[in-house]
């Protein structure tokens, strides 16, 4: 694999975790108001 494209892979799979990451957070944050809600 050409190194350009390796730092190129390495930059796009760090943006994907941190969405994935962020994504995770604001679904545990409403998951947990639905609990309080529903308590």
């Amino acid at each position: 694999m050409l190194p350009a494209l390796d730092e190129f892979a390495i930059v796009v799979v760090d943006a994907v975790a941190d969405d994935v990451q962020a994504a995770a957070v604001d679904f545990s944050a409403v998951a947990q108001a639905v609990l309080v809600a529903d308590v």
